[in-house]
């Protein structure tokens, strides 16, 4: 009877693990923003805030004092080439600088990656991890 229980609870446990790595929201923060259209992180010219933008009907943009995922992970997106169109993954890559999109059908994600300190832009062709942000640090952008 206990090997079952064991058992079975390495099941779960696999589950959970598994679901994480594929990005399945089951470890977001309860109340947080999903930057699912654009994020930044604090730079000079943006008051050293976050900025968050949503795109749930109507896109709203917030500033935040602080944004992370509560699975600890980067944001991040699929398929990025480099500015001369040289594919740098298929896999996930991270974007520790900023997400955002553009006109390009193709690569329509940009993923801002910090190089040697400055951000880089990467275009990429799907998102896979959205910044999120607690909704009691961010206030709507005026």
């Amino acid at each position: 009877m206990s090997w079952k229980l064991a058992n079975s609870i390495l099941y779960i446990a696999i589950g959970f693990l598994l679901a994480g790595d594929f990005g399945w929201k089951i470890f977001a923060h309860a109340d947080s923003i999903e930057c699912d259209y654009t994020w930044s992180r604090p730079e000079p010219w943006n008051n050293h805030m976050h900025l968050c933008a949503t795109n749930t009907g109507a896109r709203t943009m917030y500033t935040c004092s602080w944004c992370g995922r509560g699975d600890t992970k980067l944001p991040s997106a699929y398929y990025c080439v480099d500015e001369l169109g040289t594919l740098v993954t298929k896999y996930s890559w991270d974007c520790d600088a900023g997400m955002d999109v553009n006109d390009d059908p193709t690569y329509s994600i940009t993923c801002k990656r910090t190089v040697n300190g400055t951000p880089v832009d990467y275009r990429c062709k799907s998102r896979h991890l959205n910044q999120q942000c607690p909704t009691n640090l961010c206030k709507a952008y005026e």
